[in-house]
């Protein structure tokens, strides 16, 4: 297989798997604090005990299922960048509606059809907000133009500083002359460099 036209596809063998984990890892905690609320307003009597009941026994479930979503999606989606030959958001959006689709084909050609649908309006959501992030948060506008640098011979010319420049004072040469040393007294008879 050539290289890629589009985007360059890294090798990330464990991809699947690290997805899976960080999904697990997100799950777990909310889907025991929508639970623990659920539970609290639901509830009257003995609410932070039925809460906790509900966190603890609904929590490893979510996790669960969200990782699973994760796993299959991130697959489909490596599917999809090597069958393409890049790697850009129409993957995920694919890959999300395969994997909804996929998820809820038990349920009969119907519920996966309006699964697959509703996962590539939520893929394609999820990545327009993040390529509208990385537009406004991340990436830095281009630096202005500088101003065109007057030449010296121009009457309203002011110095600046700039490369090679202090204070807007251009440097001087350094000139190193030689001097004899039989030109010296006898007490300083080296080879001097003297620089002005």
């Amino acid at each position: 297989m050539g290289a890629p036209t589009g985007g360059e596809i890294p090798d990330h063998r464990w991809r699947v798997v690290d997805s899976a984990g960080w999904a697990f890892l997100i799950g777990a905690p909310c889907g025991g604090a929508f639970h623990f609320c659920h539970a609290l307003i639901s509830n009257w009597p003995r609410r932070l005990a039925t809460g906790a009941r509900a966190a603890v026994a609904h929590a490893p479930r979510v996790a669960g299922s969200l990782a699973a979503y994760s796993a299959v999606r991130c697959a489909f989606e490596r599917a999809a960048s090597v069958v393409r030959g890049r790697e850009d958001p129409w993957n995920s959006v694919a890959a999300a509606s395969a994997a909804w689709a996929l998820l809820d084909a038990r349920l009969g050609p119907r519920a996966a059809a309006r699964s697959a649908v509703l996962g590539a309006a939520c893929g394609a959501f999820v990545e327009g907000a993040f390529i509208v992030y990385v537009r406004v948060f991340v990436e830095e506008p281009p630096p202005p133009p500088l101003p065109p640098v007057p030449q010296r011979d121009d009457p309203g010319h002011t110095p600046t500083p700039g490369p090679g420049r202090f204070l807007g004072i251009p440097r001087q040469e350094i000139v190193v002359q030689e001097i004899a040393v039989d030109d010296l007294p006898s007490h300083q008879r080296k080879r001097l460099l003297i620089i002005s």
